[in-house]
Parts: C-alpha cells; sequence; structure tokens
C-alpha cells in the first residue's frame, strides 16, 4: 500500500522539522458518545505514554457506519459499551479529526498522514502531523514491511510497541499520542528537531537563540509526551560542558579605551550571528575582537565552533539518514570523527612544480587559495594570514588552531555507561592532531591554489593573545603530496589521498614540534618569518607617487595610466624625491655639497616649481635656516613650493573663532593658487584633485581625454571647500558658496565631497532640482556607503518637496540601509512623510533599490564602482605594488561582500 498526501510532494531528503497542533488547536466541542453493536470490531490498546489515568482508547474497524474507503475510528471506551469518537482513518495513509461517524469522507484536510519517500526503494516515510494554520510538520519515520509497520525516528513518546504494528494500530497510536493526549492533558507539545534549532538560530541574536534552544530542550525532556531529539540534546549536552548554556553578551568581559585595568562594564558587546553562503555556509560571529577580553573572545569563538560541530554534525547525520534517530552517543561519536577528519577535505594538486607562466599571478594565487580555504567545513574558524612572493615560488602562511579547551570535552564510556570528561591527555593530543590536520588542508590549499610554487612555509599557532607555535617548516610540493598520498608508488601525477595519520604526515613533511608534559605542544621557533624579505620583498610596498614600474597589463580599463605613479594622489610626489637627495647631499658632503646638487637640479629643470624650491632650498642652507632637523625642514621647503600649507593651517586655526579671517585666508590661498596660472588646464596637461586612491583609479576607468592628469594640491581644493561651507546659510552670498562648490566638482569630478558641498549649497539657496541633478551626477562616482547614504537623505527630503513622495521614501530607506547613522533622523522624516501621505505604501528595502534605480538614480553604480577597485586592486598586486593594492580592495571591500577578500587584504599589508 502506498501513501501520499494531496497537498505536498515530499523532497527528495527529507529534513526533520517538527511542529505538533497546539492545546486548542482543531478540538471539536459535544463530542457525543453512543453505544456499539455488540457486532462491533473493535480493539483497545495498551496505554501509551500519556494516556490519562483510568481511561482506556482504541480504535473500531467494524460494524459501524464509515464512508466506504474507511479504515477505522479511533476512539476512546466508555461503560457499558459506550464510545466516544476521537478520529476517522482512511485507507489512503490519512487521519482526521472527528467527533462522530461519518456517512461521507471528510472534506478537510487531515490532522495526521503518512507519506512515502518518493527516493527510496525500502518503503519507507515520514508521518506528519498539521496545525490550524495548514502547515504540515514531520514528527517521525515509519518502515513497512509486507502488512506491518514499524516506527522510527519518533519525537513523541510512543511507548516500546512501535514495531509488527498493523495499519489500525498503527495509526490510532500516533493519533492518541499526536493529537488527542497532548490536548486532554493540556500539554502542548513543542516543535523542537534540528529544523527548529537552525529557525532560532537564523537570528543575529545568538544570545536569544541559545538561551531559547536550552530551555525549549528542558522543556522537552520534562515533558510525559515528546521524545527528545539525539542531536538536539547533544548540542545542548556540548552547550553545557562548555559553560556557553547561559551565556549573557553583559557579561562578556569588555574593553574600553584607556580603562583596560577595568574591563567589566555596563552594556552588552555587540555580537552578529552569520552564515558564509557564498561559501560552506558555516556560523560565523562577527565582533570587534578589540572591543572584548582574551577570556571574552574565547567564550565567543568556543560558541561559533559549537554551532558549526552541531551544522556539521546534523549534514553528516543527514548523509546517513540517521538524523532524527541518532541517540546523543551517536552523535558524540560522529562529531569525534569529523573533528578527526579534517585533514580528509585536502585538495588534490600535481605533485611536479610547473614554471611560471606569465598568466600566473599573485592576486589570483592569494585569492584562489583564500576561496578554498572558505570552501573548507570546519568545526573550527580557520584564521590565518599569508604571504606569497611568485617571482621566489614560495609563499608563507600563518595558521591558527584551537586551544584543548574549545575541543572535545565530554565523551560517552560504553564500559561506565555514562559521560565523562575528556582528561588533559587525550585533550592535549587531540590538539596536536588538528594542529596537524590543520596543516594538511592549508598546505594542499596553498600548493592548489598556485601550481609554480615549490615551497611553502607554515607556522600554526595557538589561538591566543600569545600566539604560541606550535608547528612549523618550510614544505616542498613533493614532500606535501608524498605524505598526503601516503603511498611510495603511484600511477598518475594526481592521486586520491587517503587518511593519514597527523603525526607521520608531520614527520614526512619536516614540520617540527615539540611534546612537553603529558604530550602538549611546546611552543618552538618558526622556520621562516613571515614578514622575512624573501615573502616580502620591500619594493612591493613603496609608495604609489614614487614607483616608476610599468602598468603592463590592466586589460584596457584604466585610461592614461602607463605607470603605477600615474595613480598618484598627492602632489609634490616628484619634488620630494628631489628633497630626499638634497638631505642625503647635506648630511653626507655638507653645505657645499648640498648647494651644489641643488644648483645642479635648478639648472637642469624646466619644470618651474622645482626651481623655485630649489631657490628656497638654497637661502635656507646659506643663511643657516634648517633648524634642528635639517631633513624635515628641506621636505617642507620642497613640499610646500607655493606657501600655501602655512596659509591653510592658518585657516584652519581661525575657523571656529573668527570664521570672517579664514575666509579672507582662503581667498588668499586661492588667489595665490591661480595667480600665475600653474594649475589651469592646458591643451598638454589637466590638473585634478583626488581625496582617495579610490577616486583617482575611478576617474581613470571613465576618463577619455589623452592629456596626462596631475594631482592637484590639497590646499586649492580645500580652500574652494571651505569658502562654500563657510557660507551655508548666507542668504547674501549664496551664489558666492554655489560658485566655490561648483569649482569643488570641477577640480574633484570622481569625489563625493565636492557634489556633496554643491547639493548643500543648492538646498540651502531653495533649489530642489539642481540638488537632485547634483546628486544624480554624484551617483556615478560614489563607492562609500557613508557618502551614499547621506546622498540618499538628502535627495529624499529635495523629492517629498518637489512632489514625488514615493520615490523619497524609498531614498529615505536607502539612506538607512547604507548608513545606519542616519537611521534615526531619516526614520523622523519618514514617518512624517506618510502622515502627510496616507495612501502611500512603503516599499520594501530591496523594492526602494529598484525604485530609486527606476527614477534615475544610478544608485548601482555604487557596487560597479566598488568592483572596478577591487578589479584596480589586482591590476596594482600583479604590477608590483602592493600597499596600493591593498588600498584600492579595503576600499571596494566597504560595499562588496566577500569573505574570501579579506586574508587576501591582509597579504597586501606589509606588517602584521
Amino acid at each position: 500500500m502506498s501513501f501520499t498526501t494531496e497537498t505536498e510532494t515530499l523532497p527528495k531528503t527529507p529534513q526533520h522539522a517538527f511542529s505538533f497542533p497546539s492545546a486548542e488547536s482543531g478540538r471539536k466541542e459535544g463530542g457525543a458518545s453512543f453505544r456499539l453493536s455488540p457486532f462491533a470490531k473493535r480493539t483497545h490498546l495498551d496505554p501509551l505514554p500519556g494516556t490519562p489515568e483510568g481511561r482506556q482508547f482504541g480504535f473500531v474497524s467494524g460494524g459501524i457506519q464509515m464512508p466506504a474507503e474507511g479504515a477505522c475510528y479511533i476512539v476512546e471506551f466508555l461503560e457499558s459499551s459506550q464510545v466516544r469518537v476521537l478520529g476517522y482513518v482512511d485507507k489512503f495513509g490519512r487521519a482526521f479529526r472527528a467527533s462522530e461517524e461519518l456517512r461521507m469522507p471528510p472534506a478537510y484536510a487531515p490532522a495526521l498522514a503518512l507519506s512515502v519517500y518518493e527516493d527510496r526503494d525500502d518503503r519507507t516515510g515520514c508521518v506528519t502531523v498539521r496545525t490550524d494554520d495548514g502547515a504540515e510538520h514531520r514528527i517521525g519515520e515509519f518502515r513497512q514491511t509486507g502488512r506491518r509497520y514499524a516506527l522510527e525516528s519518533m519525537l513523541v513518546r510512543m511507548g516500546e510497541k512501535t514495531t509488527s504494528l498493523t495499519y489500525d494500530e498503527l495509526f490510532a497510536r500516533l493519533y492518541l499520542a499526536a493529537c488527542v493526549f497532548p490536548e486532554e492533558l493540556g500539554i502542548p507539545l513543542v516543535p523542537f528537531g534540528p529544523t527548529e534549532v537552525f529557525e532560532a538560530l537564523a537570528s543575529e541574536d545568538v544570545f536569544s537563540a541559545i538561551a531559547r534552544i536550552v530551555e525549549t530542550e528542558r522543556t522537552v525532556e520534562e515533558s510525559p509526551l515528546q521524545a527528545p531529539a539525539g542531536t538536539v540534546a547533544y548540542l545542548v549536552r556540548l552547550l553545557q560542558s562548555y559553560g556557553l548554556d547561559q551565556l549573557d553578551p553583559h557579561e562578556l568581559p569588555r574593553r574600553v579605551p584607556g580603562r583596560e585595568q577595568d574591563p567589566l562594564l555596563p552594556g552588552a558587546v555587540d555580537v552578529r550571528l552569520a552564515r558564509t553562503r557564498a561559501y560552506a555556509n558555516a556560523f560565523y560571529l562577527g565582533f570587534d575582537q578589540d572591543a572584548v577580553t582574551p577570556e571574552g573572545r574565547s567564550k565567543l569563538l568556543c560558541l561559533e565552533s559549537v554551532l558549526n560541530r552541531f551544522w556539521l554534525l546534523t549534514e553528516e547525520l543527514s548523509k546517513r539518514g540517521t538524523v532524527a534517530s541518532a541517540t546523543e552517543q551517536e552523535c558524540e561519536r560522529t562529531d569525534r570523527e569529523i573533528v578527526d577528519g579534517i585533514g580528509m577535505q585536502a585538495p588534490f594538486f600535481c605533485a611536479e612544480t610547473t614554471p611560471r607562466l606569465p598568466e600566473s599571478s599573485e592576486w589570483d594565487a592569494r585569492l584562489r587559495f583564500a576561496q578554498t580555504c572558505e570552501q573548507f567545513k570546519l568545526p573550527y574558524r580557520l584564521s590565518y594570514r599569508m604571504r606569497v612572493n611568485l617571482d621566489a615560488a614560495t609563499m608563507g602562511i600563518e595558521v591558527t588552531c584551537p586551544i584543548d579547551a574549545h575541543l572535545l570535552q565530554v565523551q560517552w564510556s560504553a564500559e561506565g555507561g555514562m559521560w565523562i570528561e575528556q582528561p588533559d591527555e587525550a585533550r592535549y593530543a587531540n590538539e596536536a592532531a588538528y594542529a596537524a590536520n590543520t596543516a594538511r588542508l592549508v598546505l594542499a590549499a596553498a600548493f592548489d591554489a598556485e601550481s609554480s610554487l615549490e615551497t611553502v612555509s607554515i607556522d600554526v599557532v595557538r589561538d591566543i593573545p600569545a600566539r604560541e607555535r606550535v608547528l612549523s617548516g618550510v614544505v616542498s610540493r613533493k614532500a606535501c603530496f608524498a605524505a598526503l598520498e601516503g603511498a611510495e608508488e603511484r600511477d598518475a601525477s594526481y592521486a586520491g589521498f587517503g587518511p593519514v595519520d597527523p603525526a607521520v604526515f608531520c614527520e614526512r613533511c619536516g614540520l617540527a614540534s615539540s611534546a612537553g608534559v603529558l604530550g602538549r605542544l611546546d611552543e618552538i621557533p618558526s622556520a621562516r618569518e613571515l614578514e622575512c624579505e624573501e615573502l616580502c620583498p620591500p619594493q612591493r610596498y613603496v609608495s604609489p607617487e614614487t614607483d616608476e614600474r610599468p602598468v603592463n597589463v590592466h586589460r584596457g580599463v584604466l585610461h592614461g595610466i602607463v605607470r603605477i605613479e600615474d595613480l598618484a594622489i598627492n602632489e609634490g610626489a616628484d619634488r620630494a624625491k628631489l628633497a630626499a637627495e638634497v638631505a642625503d647631499a647635506y648630511e653626507s658632503r655638507g653645505r657645499d655639497g648640498a648647494l651644489s646638487l641643488l644648483k645642479d637640479m635648478h639648472d637642469r629643470t624646466e619644470d618651474l616649481t622645482v626651481r623655485a624650491s630649489c631657490t628656497k632650498a638654497e637661502l635656507a642652507i646659506s643663511e643657516g635656516a634648517l633648524g634642528e632637523d635639517p631633513r624635515r625642514a628641506l621636505e617642507d621647503l620642497f613640499a610646500d613650493a607655493w606657501g600655501l600649507r602655512a596659509l591653510r593651517a592658518r585657516a584652519t586655526a581661525q575657523a571656529e573663532e573668527d570664521p570672517a579671517s579664514a575666509r579672507q585666508t582662503l581667498e588668499e590661498i586661492v588667489l595665490l593658487a591661480e595667480a600665475d596660472g600653474s594649475f589651469a588646464d592646458t591643451d598638454r596637461e589637466r590638473w585634478r584633485y583626488f581625496d582617495s586612491y579610490a577616486s583617482r583609479a575611478l576617474f581613470a576607468w571613465e576618463d577619455d581625454d589623452p592629456r596626462p592628469v596631475r594631482p592637484l594640491p590639497d590646499e586649492l581644493f580645500a580652500a574652494h571647500h571651505g569658502i562654500a561651507n563657510l557660507l551655508h546659510g548666507s542668504f547674501e552670498e549664496h551664489e558666492v558658496a554655489l560658485e566655490h562648490a561648483r569649482k569643488c566638482t570641477e577640480l574633484a569630478p570622481s569625489a563625493a565631497a565636492g557634489y556633496l558641498t554643491l547639493a548643500r549649497a543648492y538646498f540651502l539657496a531653495g533649489d530642489y532640482p539642481s540638488e537632485i541633478e547634483t546628486i544624480r551626477t554624484m551617483l556615478q562616482w560614489t563607492w562609500n556607503p557613508s557618502d551614499v547614504g547621506l546622498g540618499m537623505y538628502w535627495l529624499a527630503f529635495a523629492l517629498w518637496k518637489t512632489g514625488d513622495a514615493a520615490t523619497g521614501a524609498a531614498c529615505y530607506l536607502q539612506a538607512i540601509k547604507h548608513d545606519q547613522t542616519m537611521r534615526d533622523i531619516a526614520t523622523r522624516e519618514l514617518d512624517e512623510l506618510l502622515r502627510e501621505n496616507p495612501r502611500l505604501r512603503l516599499a520594501s528595502v530591496m523594492e526602494s533599490a529598484d525604485m530609486v534605480e527606476a527614477a534615475g538614480f544610478p544608485l548601482s553604480c555604487t557596487e560597479r564602482n566598488a568592483r572596478r577597485l577591487i578589479e584596480t586592486a589586482r591590476i596594482a598586486a600583479d604590477n608590483g605594488n602592493l600597499s596600493l593594492a591593498g588600498n584600492l580592495l579595503a576600499a571596494g571591500l566597504r560595499t562588496v561582500r566577500d569573505d574570501a577578500f579579506y586574508p587576501v587584504l591582509e597579504s597586501l599589508t606589509q606588517s602584521l
């Protein structure tokens, strides 16, 4: 006999999500009793768990009125052959609520049903109950053998008789346990299996989720009707063994700058629970590691590992088909197998090295390695730092391993029939094995990421503040391959990597370690420091302003960029190099040597700015005016060729106390800078201001003018920007403010600051249409979410006041999305907008983005620009400048979220 429900198509792999009718669900009032015929076929059931004392239940399968396709009625037997109908069972695997005899089949949904798994041939299926809201939830499984049935993996207590059941007996027992007794006793069954746990953990508030899980499991354990799920019981046991079952964010040790001696302060640590859905889908606890003490950090990482062990456990048990039936003891064994077997995830790689090809990329090697590591399904967080030097065919990795206190703490003793704590020796052995398996994983990932690597150095350190190194070595590709493959002979370059004992792996690879008391790994020196010159050549970290290396490959996306220094943003970088030469000459050859060099520099250049700087430096040296720090004095003389820095410093000092004087000083900067036309565009070059390497890179993506671009002195843009801000609110001089604000956008067409200043000036002048168009233009260049948030906030108000309340409301939502600091003020104004427009339907955040885009505001350019910055970072890295690559990648990651990029970003920094 095959059963299907009319409303459900079962998934290929059933998920055990359980929910039950509440005590009030589907209760039928006035279920009258009646006398059975002497010829009725009745069956009394042995008491089930939860059977009310002194009452008898069973089923009637003949000698009673029922539809033709009926199987039986589930009843309570009263005195003198009286019965009360509780439910009706048909021949198609369904039980319906009923309070009287039926003449026709029910025209409503069943309360309980059996459904055969379509992808199995073993006659197994699931038992589901239906709640009043129409949702169906699984409460266990059944297995059919001939005309008999067995119940398995039940989340309701079914008593001892769960096998060799007839069809009618099966349904009677299920219906009574899941639908009748919870109502009769007023004890609603709590839906709680692995799926409910994951639903609870879908919240960012991990502390409330853990409290709910622990409390619900306690309720389940105490229920006379419900059978706890072994997986959930094991999860709670883990939480309790680590002291995490009552973790309170208000009690986590916190750090506050300036009060390190008093870490326990009021207020909760901000902790967010997320999943790495783009990769392994592991749990991840996000928190500011500088805001908690080492003890608090350890607790949070331990909690994260428990959640990931539960996730991996249920995943493995699902593959075996035992996720619902697994006992706590089976869960513990499987958990141990998963932790011990992480090394089996090591990717395959070729045993032979490959000469570095032109397409081999420093960027791609880093990113492929990071992406591989993100794909590993691990019970503990994999934190690492890497350095790559493909010119030397080598890579360096420092990876953390969990401390022994985070590893398995309890185990089931079959001999003693009880749970026991792990002895210290066992925990230390587990730590050593996990450290070796971690090394196994990352070494294979490194050689797999870049085929030209010949060696990889690795340090495995304990995840504690002292970062004790417990494994270290420089491993060759061939040694790692042989250690992983574990065989003396191979039939092909690629071989399947079988299980390898961790200690044997370390020995074959040449990884050093030292075991101390009880086998605990001692700290050892590094075989090769991660910051050594072989891994971090100094020439990779020079300033872009002085990097004359050519940009060989950039796929035609960066217009006008021939050398790295073409992406410079600081005016005067060439003079800074000259200043360093003069300072060196002054220190090594004295006054006369420096003057001779200055005269030579002056005579051989046609750059009037350099000549002026040389003249000032000659005068200062001749008069002995360099002071106590001649090098610094010479640097300042060459850097401030026009004397603008001193004026800017004066304006800054005057701004708060004397705005009028500050304005005069800023106007003096403008006059001085523009007096001789030094910064005016010509047919040979252009001058532009860039507030970041990001704005310079984005300008190169769009620039189609063949004239070279030179960076404008900061002081000139700052002067126009400062004057416009000082005149904000001045009705009499709003035109002057607009003039300076417009000049900001001319000088810095790819920087948001100028557009925001101009938009503000238009707003104060009451010119909403011009403000709207200014922000529309700005959005073509934005990459920073904070700039987008402020622009959206201003745009929302302008659209609202010009009659487009719907798009204005959408902009308010986008302002909040992009910049959480705008939430309070944007929410207040949005509430006011909605009160003025009561018929307006507020869109969702996702819908609001589409509305803003449809209204002609290129909001999507923000992500496009961020991805352009990441691509430019790749170009910079592959052409040798890691400092610039790191700066651009950090800017792109303000918008783009990709877990693999963060270790890449760290790898681009010079120091740890």
